[in-house]
């Protein structure tokens, strides 16, 4: 392989050079000959390094090229020299397993030759091979206190090779027997497995190996600790996985010649075990919950125990819930990170899971009177995600620290747990331009101190608005302000001051301000111009000042009224009363007149009154018939009949004509008055337009 060949093509009849030439199967490109004598082309191939192709000569022609000739080229290597001779047996196995390893392929047929010396030279065994695969030996060629010498030959067409020799007693290559795996169990529902395993070998002087792999075949670095008596330990794996558990043990001692002999092995070792699959369990946490109180506590004396959730790493499956135990001995369950508990000693919360609980934590609820530690410096970071918090220290009976933060207004609690040997923390986490309020405590063995808090911002920020303006006076050189306070969460920051904009309106004259410091009282008269003032506040922090707010605006004050200009009013407003007293006839009559437009046409109808009527006054006269000289104009009475009781009511309810009255006469000293009388066929229309007035009433 790697020679230069030259192919030679004899073609009949000599045609053309340029026609003839040389296609090799793995490759598209053609080959020209380099030299033509008579009919023979010569063709040059360099470098050839296929170990197995094939080559065609062919001859151009009009419409196809034909096919004048072709050969199969093979080339190969000498044979490498053979390495990592070993060779392996047990006690009970029937043969001796042996294998080496080439360092080349040699692309053609090779022959290898093993030969088993003793340490004399005396040749005891050998065997022919075609291919280099392992190879077994009898084990009753060998003794026990003889020296053996293995020497592997290999030769080709091309050449030969030999392997260094290896030098072994029967000792050497006896290796452990293959251990069997007979049980997996894991430690209390935790992930750490126990592993046995049994071999015929004695115990002593051997050591476990163990190898772990997943379900897809992925070995992983578990952690292997052996406990003795044909058990180990493994930690380290995950929860609800597959595994696949293999074992292999090993002589402690190595086995190794002189400076001059190769070294047979460092370490001898059984075969790996049958594979042992199974799956892990579920996790159980391991880790207490992180607990702590809220420090109001109500007339009632009840607290509020909150808890942080368990970190997902350290357990598998769902959370269950939540056991709060009491201290008398009570239980509750709950589903969130929050209990309202009685103030009774002790209190512990543990984690409910799908594979186990949390170790308990327990609250600390009792009250210290020592004075707590004092907070010294809250240090903002530069970005502002957190602070840097150090206290004084608690020298009798500390237990603890723990630092409480909270935004303002509060909504979430939190908390961190710092030992007692550092008076300083930081606290990560926080937010740019939101005010928290931070809190120090110390546990002891008396109960939680009172806290020492202070409120701070992590990086403060220009606010985001500024507060609302109003104007209480307004005189005519000066007006009084007020303004309320910035809402909290748009102060960003602690207000440093406040700034008054104010101008009059349609005016070319400049815009005033007037700065007010925070620490002043929300309230301020102000020099200004006459005319209509427009006025706004913005406010300001250490970050800078934020935006104005809303503008208002603001009129001076009217001029006082003249005095004769009231008079004037007064007299105006008397005479427009005494003309409306004396138009109220007027008034009457027309508010009457313009109901009567709106009413029914029958209401409108002028009906006469029956005190006017000339006949009633000619009874009331005890006359029939008016005088020569009377006024009356009515035409004269009928004549008139007197009736019984029983006859007058028949004649009322009787129809007698358009129109029926039926009255009664007035009293008088005459009998003939004393009953009720009817007017039969009257039309006298007054009565009738009175009595059907009355009955419209």
């Amino acid at each position: 392989m790697g020679s230069n060949l030259t192919l030679y093509c004899n073609v009949e009849n000599c045609p053309h050079q340029t026609d003839v030439y040389l296609e090799i199967a793995h490759e598209k490109e053609r080959v020209l000959p380099f030299k033509f004598i008579n009919c023979t082309a010569i063709f040059s191939l360099t470098n050839v390094r296929e170990p197995l192709f094939n080559v065609f000569c062919k001859m151009q022609h009009p419409g196809t090229d034909y096919y004048v000739t072709g050969i199969t080229l093979q080339s190969g290597l000498p044979p490498g020299k053979p390495f990592n001779i070993s060779c392996e047996t047990t006690r009970s196995a029937e043969f001796v397993d042996c294998k080496w390893e080439k360092r080349k392929n040699t692309h053609v047929p090779t022959t290898y030759n093993i030969s088993v010396n003793i340490e004399n030279g005396s040749l005891i065994y050998s065997l022919t091979m075609q291919e280099d695969k392992a190879f077994s030996i009898p084990p009753n060629i060998f003794g026990d206190n003889l020296t053996y010498l293995m020497t592997v030959f290999a030769h080709n067409h091309f050449g030969q090779s030999r392997s260094d020799p290896l030098i072994f007693t029967l000792s050497d290559i006896v290796i452990p027997e293959r251990p069997n795996i007979t049980q997996i169990d894991f430690k209390n529902g935790t992930l750490v497995a126990v592993l046995g395993w049994e071999t015929t070998e004695p115990s002593t002087d051997l050591e476990p190996f163990i190898r772990v792999q997943t379900a897809n075949k992925i070995q992983i670095e578990a952690n292997v600790l052996n406990i003795g008596n044909g058990f180990a330990q493994i930690s380290g794996l995950r929860a609800l996985t597959n595994y696949e558990f293999q074992v292999k043990i090993c002589r402690k001692k190595f086995h190794q010649h002189d400076d001059n002999s190769p070294t047979l092995r460092k370490r001898v070792c059984s075969k790996w075990s049958q594979s042992f699959l199974t799956q892990t369990p579920g996790k159980g946490p391991s880790q207490a919950l992180h607990v702590w109180r809220d420090s109001v506590i109500t007339m009632k004396d009840v607290v509020t125990v909150v808890w942080e959730p368990l970190p997902s790493h350290d357990y598998s499956g769902a959370v269950c819930g939540y056991e709060v135990f009491l201290g008398d001995g009570q239980k509750q369950n709950h589903n969130c990170c929050s209990a309202t508990v009685p103030l009774l000693q002790p209190i512990s919360v543990t984690a409910v899971t799908s594979y186990g609980t949390s170790p308990p934590a327990t609250v600390p609820l009792t009250q210290s009177d020592s004075p707590g530690p004092v907070l010294r410096a809250v240090t903002p970071w530069v970005n502002g995600s957190a602070v840097t918090v150090s206290w004084t220290e608690q020298r009798q009976n500390l237990l603890s620290y723990v630092t409480e933060w909270t935004t303002l207004p509060p909504t979430a609690l939190h908390w961190k747990t710092v030992s007692k040997e550092l008076t300083a923390t930081t606290i990560t986490g926080l937010m740019p331009g939101i005010r928290y309020n931070i809190s120090v405590y110390a546990v002891t063995t008396n109960g939680v101190t009172a806290p020492s808090s202070s409120v701070v911002y992590s990086k403060e920020l220009q606010p985001q608005g500024g507060p609302d303006v109003q104007v209480l006076e307004h005189e005519t050189n000066r007006v009084l302000v007020k303004w309320d306070e910035l809402p909290l969460e748009k102060r960003r920051g602690f207000i440093t001051s406040y700034t008054i904009y104010y101008h009059v309106l349609d005016s070319s004259s400049p815009q005033l301000n007037v700065s007010v410091p925070a620490s002043m009282p929300r309230q301020r008269w102000l020099d200004c111009p006459e005319g209509t003032l427009a006025l706004q506040m913005s406010a300001s922090t250490a970050a800078g000042e934020g935006p104005r707010d809303r503008l208002i605006s603001s009129h001076p004050p009217t001029p006082a009224v003249n005095s004769v200009i009231v008079i004037i009013f007064i007299i105006t407003f008397f005479i427009a009363i005494i003309a409306n007293l004396m138009c109220w006839k007027c008034v009457r009559k027309r508010i009457k007149q313009q109901c009567i437009a709106w009413s029914p046409q029958w209401l409108g109808d002028n009906l006469p009154k029956l005190k006017n009527s000339n006949a009633i006054k000619l009874l009331e006269l005890d006359k029939s018939e008016p005088s020569l000289f009377s006024l009356y104009s009515d035409p004269p009475l009928s004549p008139i009949t007197c009736l019984s009781h029983d006859e007058l009511y028949p004649s009322v309810h009787e129809e007698i004509g358009p129109l029926h009255i039926g009255a009664t006469a007035p009293e008088s000293t005459n009998d003939t008055y004393n009953s009720s009388v009817t007017l039969d066929h009257c039309s006298y229309k007054p009565q009738t337009a009175a009595f059907c007035f009355l009955m419209w009433c």
